[in-house]
């Protein structure tokens, strides 16, 4: 038998070397004879193919109804008539070896190839192919896989990228590509589209410990879980990294969440029980403005902070003390406004100004070089209003360009408000002590006798007067029954009871009872007390009712 293959090389076989050769061929073989296509040969691989059907020395349109509804025959019919081979990749081909049986979809790669006399005559199709039935399952099961994952990763809240590290001439970790990432990675780092670039491209600044973290993982497999600010981007992550691929590929897989938030709301509240502790003992308005301008910098970690009063009028702010970090210079006392920028007209109507860079914002931009010279690069200005007018600021100023969010805001608004309380708080005590001094300057100068108690009703101060007439020594008629010792037994009891009800009800409490002096005689006094709501003290005001006329 002489065969001509399309290409037209002739090469004869005799029926033997082919049976040998199909019979040892990888792939699937069949030898198809004749415009109906009757099976000359077919090797084993063709007959599981099949389904293992007796096929040999029939025609396909009688033996394989699958492969003719498929639209095979008609593929052989084409080739059979115009000579030209088909080629096939991934085709389905349904098997069903059994009419009415079960159908199983196998995939080939197979190529139709004309065989032709030496005229040139098609006298037959070989039929050439592979089973990549498994192949194509393994491929579908990892484009499957591989859309989960990106629809998983894609709609994941939780960031999520793959680095490549680099590592310098000295095994130093010193850059890192980022090969891929999630929606959310972008949306918690601001980088859009940085996928194939260096970070130090697209975040230049970026800090060192990031790289000696995703490093030490790329080089020992070690995975880690820590926090970490990110100053290029103002936020915090909270990052899980673990090494993928082979060793020497050095990537690294991350998964992080912003806890920005998180962070700033536990700087903000261990800086305000900061704040307490350091002005709860304070008297001095100054001195309570100045610990806060301290807790307020080092908390944001400025280069000062401070308090001023404002005059809108004339456009000025005067500070009288400020915190400075080290190497900064004190700006204490009256600023005018408009030498600083034009931002004095957003303040005036009481609105917070943030600047994260002077050179870039219109307002400062001409006044640049005079903020640069104060440690001013960013600053943030929060109006303090009163009655519906600005009369205060609390400021914080930066040396170089920086973000200021709603939590440093929030912070500069709590830190105020504790001043403002903290302040009313000094001046109510200076008032009072004003007070008390003064109220201690008349009841030493008074002829009547006085006494003050808590509001719990015992005695705890008596003027000069009350001694003299008694006889007795500071302390002893302090406490709640100590000055009962000096009433005439026939009074005590009553002047107990009627002080009792009084110090319960809050009522004044005015009685007579009579009072032993220092000499044993009993002189008669009329008592009148008030209670005062500053402290919740008692004052007992008591005075001798002599036979004609009273006296103190």
């Amino acid at each position: 038998m002489s065969i001509t293959v399309s290409e037209g090389a002739s090469v004869a076989f005799n029926r033997a070397q082919l049976v040998q050769m199909f019979a040892h061929a990888p792939g699937f073989m069949a030898l198809l004879v004749g415009p109906d296509h009757r099976f000359e040969l077919i090797n084993p691989n063709y007959r599981t193919l099949i389904g293992h059907r007796s096929v040999t020395g029939r025609a396909l349109a009688e033996v394989l109804r699958d492969a003719v509804d498929q639209g095979y025959l008609a593929l052989l019919d084409q080739v059979y008539r115009t000579g030209e081979a088909h080629h096939a990749e991934s085709a389905l081909y349904a098997m069903q070896a059994v009419p009415d049986g079960p159908i199983e979809e196998r995939y080939v790669d197979f190529v139709f190839q004309p065989m032709k006399t030496e005229d040139g005559q098609v006298w037959g199709i070989s039929i050439q192919g592979v089973d990549v039935t498994e192949r194509m399952r393994a491929d579908q099961a990892l484009a499957l896989s591989e859309a989960r994952y990106a629809a998983l990763f894609s709609a994941m809240a939780t960031g999520f990228c793959v680095i490549e590290m680099k590592f310098d001439a000295e095994d130093r970790p010193v850059d890192y590509k980022i090969v891929e990432g999630n929606q959310a990675f972008e949306e918690m780092t601001g980088l859009v589209d940085p996928y194939g670039k260096w970070v130090s491209e697209i975040a230049p600044g970026l800090e060192q410990h990031w790289f000696d973290l995703y490093g030490g993982v790329a080089r020992t497999g070690e995975p880690v879980r820590f926090e970490n600010p990110a100053d290029i981007f103002g936020r915090w992550y909270d990052v899980q990294a673990l090494r993928i691929g082979r060793p020497g590929a050095y990537q690294v897989a991350i998964l992080f969440n912003n806890i920005t938030e998180r962070k700033q709301s536990e700087a903000r509240q261990a800086a305000l029980l900061e704040l307490n502790d350091a002005i709860r003992d304070l008297t001095d308005a100054g001195e309570i403005a100045q610990a806060s301008a301290r807790v307020l910098a080092q908390a944001m970690g400025v280069s000062r902070a401070g308090y001023g009063t404002v005059d809108t009028v004339a456009e000025t702010i005067t500070i009288e003390r400020d915190f400075n970090q080290p190497g900064v210079t004190s700006i204490v006392g009256t600023l005018s406004f408009r030498e600083h920028g034009s931002y004095i007209e957003d303040i005036k109507r009481g609105e917070t100004v943030a600047i994260a860079d002077v050179t870039l914002d219109p307002r400062t931009a001409a006044t640049a070089d005079v903020l640069k010279r104060i440690s001013a690069g960013s600053f943030v200005n929060m109006p303090l209003m009163e009655q519906g007018r600005v009369v205060a600021m609390v400021f914080v100023n930066n040396a170089t360009a920086r973000q200021y969010n709603e939590g440093d805001f929030q912070l500069m608004r709590d830190v105020a408000e504790r001043v403002r309380m903290a302040t009313q708080r000094a001046r109510s005590e200076a008032a009072l002590r004003e007070s008390e001094a003064q109220f201690r300057v008349f009841a030493q100068a008074t002829p009547i006798q006085i006494w003050a108690s808590w509001a719990d009703g015992a005695l705890y101060w008596f003027n000069p007067q009350v001694y003299a007439y008694t006889g007795q020594r500071q302390g002893e008629l302090d406490g709640s029954d100590g000055w009962l010792a000096n009433l005439h037994p026939e009074d005590a009891d009553r002047a107990a009871e009627t002080w009792a009800r009084a110090v319960a009800s809050g009522q004044v409490y005015e009685t007579e009872f009579r009072v032993r002096r220092h000499d044993g005689v009993y002189r008669t006094f009329m008592v009148r007390a008030r209670g005062r709501t500053d402290r919740a003290l008692g004052r007992l005001q008591h005075r001798h009712r002599g036979p004609a006329q009273s006296v103190g």
